[in-house]
């Protein structure tokens, strides 16, 4: 049982390293619409992206408002709304998220990836389960990782960026 403890606590770790990243990406995007022209995708992915976001938002303030108050946002069907909208909005974004061009493309869906696995996690019972599902996240994390550097690889050969 100690190797969940040990799991959840890395866990903790990369949720405060993804709220980072959800900033930065963020900013990023707020840095693109006032750089480049947007194109009725790059909307589509705004909109993704903004779902991501606020799924994220949602996700930390049930955090935050159980920490102030000692106690659940919400009771009964009122939390299974709230957890149906988060999810909803993490599934949501990653669809419209995968509109965007370039950068913002990966981090809309790396925010709404996340947040589907995290959202599922936390309305799982059981502290096992709970970190069966965070190994998949830090799994899928990883590959996603090696996949994305390989193309980005590829591309810069392709291009002739690179001296072979």
């Amino acid at each position: 049982m100690h190797w969940v403890y040990t799991v959840l606590n890395v866990r903790k770790v990369l949720l405060l390293s993804y709220a980072v990243f959800v900033v930065w990406s963020l900013w990023l995007w707020i840095r693109s619409v006032n750089t480049k022209a947007f194109a009725l995708r790059d909307w589509f992915g705004s909109l993704g992206l903004v779902a991501g976001i606020v799924s994220a938002a949602m996700f930390g303030w049930f955090f935050l408002y159980l920490a102030m108050m000692h106690g659940l946002i919400a009771h009964g069907s009122a939390l299974w709304l709230y957890y149906y909208l988060g999810e909803g909005l993490a599934v949501l974004g990653l669809f419209l998220g995968l509109f965007f061009r370039g950068e913002l493309r990966q981090s809309a869906a790396i925010i709404s990836v996340v947040m589907m696995f995290e959202w599922y996690g936390e309305m799982i019972v059981g502290l096992k389960a709970e970190a069966i599902v965070s190994i998949a996240l830090i799994s899928f994390l990883m590959l996603w990782t090696v996949i994305w550097a390989f193309i980005r690889v590829a591309r810069r050969k392709e291009s002739g960026m690179t001296s072979a």
